[in-house]
This record gives C-alpha cells, sequence and structure tokens, in this order.
C-alpha cells in the first residue's frame, strides 16, 4: 500500500465540523440497512447495536501482535493531550477495523493510528480540536500533515464513511444512564453509584488493551461490567432483573463466557473506595454473584458445540 495512492480528502474537515452534536444515525450515514424508528438514548442503542452486528473484526496476527505498541503510544498521546477515553476507543475501533480489511505494512502502523485519532478527536472530542501539523509533530514528523490526511481519506473510504462508535465505553455510557435512572429507586447509596461508575469506566479501558477481548462484542462487554458493578458495589449479590435486561438486551446466561473473562480484569485491579480505603469488595470472591458463575457451567456444552452468537468470530 503506497500512501501516494490515497486520494485527496478535500472537503473532509467540513463535512466532520461538529460530530459531537451528530445523532448516531448521522455516523451510519449511507447504510439503509440499519432501520430505527425510537429516538434518544434508547434509540441510539438499537442503532449500534444493529451496526455492531455487521462489523466482522479479524485483525492479522502480525497486526495483534503490534497492537500493544500502538495503544501504549496512543495513551502516552492521551496524557500529553488530554482527550477523552472515548476518543481512544473510537480510534481502536476503527484501526481494528481498517486492519480487518487491509494488511497494513509496519512501516504505516503509526500513520495509521495518527489518521485514526485525528478523525475520532472530530467525532468524540470536538472541544480540543487537533491539527494536522500537531499529530506530525507527534510522529517526530516521520508523517507530514499531507501523508496523514492522506491515509485519513483512505480509511474513511474502507470504512464506507460509517464510524458509529459501537464501542465498549459508548455502550457503558448508554447504559449507566440507564441504570442511574433506575438507581433512584435502588438499594445503594449515591456514593456506591459513582464509585461504580468510576471503576467501570476504568476496566472498559482496560478492555482495549487485552486483544483476547475482541471476541467479544462491545455492547456485550459493557453488559458484562454493568453486571459485575450491580451485584459487587451497588446490590451485592443483587439479582439480573427484567429491567436490566431491557436496559442491556442481555439475559444473566448471556454474560457468562464474558463474565469469566472480565473476572480477571477485577480481581487484578486495585482501586480506592469514596472513603479511601482499598477495595476490599471486588478481591473477595465471597462477593461473586452465584448465578454468573452457575450459568458459565452451564454453558460450558455451549461454548463446545461453537455457539458465536455474543462473539465476533
Amino acid at each position: 500500500m503506497e500512501v501516494s495512492e490515497c486520494s485527496s480528502l478535500q472537503g473532509t474537515s467540513a463535512r466532520m465540523s461538529s460530530p459531537r452534536a451528530r445523532k448516531v444515525s448521522n455516523l451510519l450515514a449511507g447504510d439503509d440497512t440499519i432501520p430505527c424508528s425510537t429516538s434518544g438514548v434508547e434509540g441510539d442503542h438499537q442503532l449500534l447495536r444493529r451496526f455492531e452486528a455487521t462489523l466482522d473484526l479479524r485483525p492479522s496476527a502480525f497486526y495483534l501482535k503490534r497492537r500493544a505498541m500502538l495503544l501504549s503510544w496512543l495513551l502516552e498521546l492521551q496524557g500529553e493531550l488530554g482527550f477523552g477515553s472515548t476518543t481512544v476507543h473510537s480510534c481502536v475501533l476503527m484501526m481494528d477495523r481498517f486492519a480487518s480489511s487491509v494488511n497494513v505494512p509496519e512501516s504505516l502502523l503509526q500513520l495509521l493510528l495518527a489518521a485514526c485519532l485525528y478523525i475520532a478527536v472530530k467525532i468524540e472530542d470536538e472541544e480540543r480540536p487537533m491539527s494536522l501539523a500537531t499529530l506530525s509533530d507527534l510522529t517526530s514528523d516521520t508523517f507530514s500533515p499531507t501523508m496523514i490526511s492522506q491515509m485519513e481519506s483512505k480509511v474513511l473510504s474502507a470504512l464506507g464513511w460509517k464510524l458509529a462508535p459501537a464501542t465498549t465505553a459508548r455502550f457503558l455510557d448508554i447504559f449507566l444512564e440507564g441504570y442511574e435512572k433506575m438507581w433512584a429507586t435502588g438499594c445503594a447509596e449515591e456514593a456506591d453509584f459513582l464509585f461504580m461508575r468510576d471503576r467501570l469506566g476504568k476496566l472498559a479501558d482496560l478492555c482495549i488493551l487485552d486483544p483476547h477481548l475482541l471476541q467479544f462484542r462491545p455492547s456485550l462487554l459493557a453488559a458484562t461490567l454493568l453486571y459485575m458493578g450491580h451485584s459487587r458495589i451497588v446490590c451485592p449479590n443483587g439479582p439480573w432483573s427484567s429491567a436490566l435486561v431491557t436496559l442491556t438486551g442481555y439475559i444473566e446466561q448471556d454474560l457468562a463466557v464474558c463474565y469469566s473473562s472480565l473476572q480477571r480484569l477485577w480481581m487484578k485491579s486495585t482501586i480506592l473506595t469514596p472513603q479511601g480505603r482499598i477495595d476490599t469488595k471486588s478481591m473477595d470472591t465471597g462477593v461473586s454473584p452465584r448465578t454468573p458463575l452457575e450459568a458459565a457451567e452451564a454453558l460450558d456444552s455451549c461454548s463446545e458445540s461453537g455457539d458465536d452468537t455474543n462473539t465476533w468470530y
């Protein structure tokens, strides 16, 4: 792949000048296979779920081996420039999607990240505009602004301009917004809910670092994170109610396999409680809900049969 073969990007900045205000449906422009008549958060959830189901993430082994290096640089840029975690998630999803359809030479991987970050900032972080010149400087002038612009054009073309942020972070935001409305009549103190939101956000960020979690759809990861927060922090051992099934679109058994994978992240993370104490609840296996563990055992045979309902591949 030669960068010089990429078409110019005239009009791109104008077309994406204020994407934060654009609806999810606008970021699915041109895809008439994903109808949705519901507006608001519920409508966004439906659109993202349907778009998510069309994605086929199969990055090459070559790319996956170098993915950690790319994400390390991306997180360094986040620390330096201060863009949000939703921008990181959108950038990573675009990279993974592009790498699933195009074989990117190692010499151009940093250029790919720069182009995806440039697009993601326009979508998620318009209050922190980023210039092509700034990105070029951050690559130590390895790639010129023109080269980044050309790669941006190639990425947008390869993705069909379908840029809906069907990420774990976006689904988690949607679920937490709905959960907060239900929480008003729940069983927890406000500090517990705020602590859960903070903790789940950090765990969602950790999810993108683990390539093994690519096997799970982002909505499933987000629903499982909500399950863990609900049953471990807000309502210990509380049931996964019909309202939560409606909110997330997943019954308890759907979460079992993903729960087993995310439990390792939960157990390894150590975060302070709102009172400044070590969160010992997360380290106490006695607090683990019974049902998902039982469901995981029940689904062993299902996993062996190759059921991939909630996986990418």
